[in-house]
């Protein structure tokens, strides 16, 4: 059910306390639905679209400091005091984690501070060449020489898709005027500027623990550090867990299963600990 124009329900229950997820780099939460089905514990469940997706406005650029207070305002409206349990995808990673910063500044407990495949913008991220990429991808000895080479092909050939779709997208955002309604239109054009913010945000140190959950599908593209650069800003204990899947695969099909397991895990974890 809808609470606001930019905040859904996705589950509904009393075991624990509330589940906050904020969308991704589009903007959009549809992609939370899979895991909130998956979860075993009947709590509320709770996710956050960017409301300049349907407010009408032109769009205009914002920080991740910005937006962080936006939905702190919705969060405790919902929630007027904590243990507060926080994620976000990618973009919205940088989002929940700037709001646990200013909850914990604020004196309110934080629960799970769970960052989906998100890495610290202002880490150690290191752009790898072309042949690095085709060794990463070759490089695997429990693949047979015909099996490598559909990889690399497939690889190549969804890279070559992905990117005439974006190029395309990206052109058509820039030259049309903004719409006014949500469409994909819209999201590209919102993309961007959470592109802008994300290069331009700093993390500041956080007291307390986070739970990055990383894709561990082949990311030939860049070199990340093990722990995505967060234990350079958090003061406790940042664990990594692996969850079978690509970025953009963690919430779909047999992958979501996985996923939505050890999460349950991690917010039991925490509702213990409160």
């Amino acid at each position: 059910m809808t609470v606001t124009d930019s905040t859904a329900q996705l589950m509904s229950g009393d075991e624990g306390a509330p589940l906050f997820g904020i969308h991704a780099g589009d903007g959009s939460i549809f992609f939370y639905f899979p895991l909130a089905r998956k979860l075993g514990a009947a709590r509320d469940f709770y996710a956050i679209e960017a409301p300049q997706l349907s407010d009408g406005k032109e769009l205009r650029p914002f920080s991740v400091e910005e937006m962080a207070g936006v939905y702190l305002a919705e969060l405790r409206r919902l929630q007027p005091s904590g243990p507060y349990h926080l994620c976000g995808f990618c973009y919205g990673g940088l989002v929940a984690y700037q709001m646990a910063v200013e909850l914990k500044a604020a004196g309110e407990q934080v629960g799970l501070l769970g960052l989906i495949d998100a890495d610290n913008p202002a880490g150690q991220i290191r752009e790898r060449s072309m042949s690095e990429r085709i060794v990463s991808l070759w490089d695997d000895p429990s693949l047979t020489s015909g099996e490598k080479c559909v990889r690399l092909l497939r690889r190549l050939g969804d890279g070559l898709a992905s990117r005439i779709y974006y190029e395309v997208e990206n052109f058509l955002a820039r030259l049309l005027p903004t719409p006014k309604k949500k469409g994909k239109l819209r999201l590209a054009r919102f993309r961007h500027l959470c592109e802008r913010a994300w290069e331009d945000y700093e993390p500041p140190p956080y007291n307390g623990d986070v739970a990055v959950f990383r894709a561990i599908e082949c990311n030939d593209k860049y070199e990340l550090p093990a722990d995505y650069s967060w234990g350079s800003v958090v003061e406790g204990k940042v664990k990594m867990i692996d969850i079978a899947g690509s970025h953009l695969s963690l919430f779909r099909g047999h992958h979501v299963d996985q996923f939505a397991k050890y999460f349950e895990e991690e917010l039991v974890s925490r509702d213990a600990s409160a």
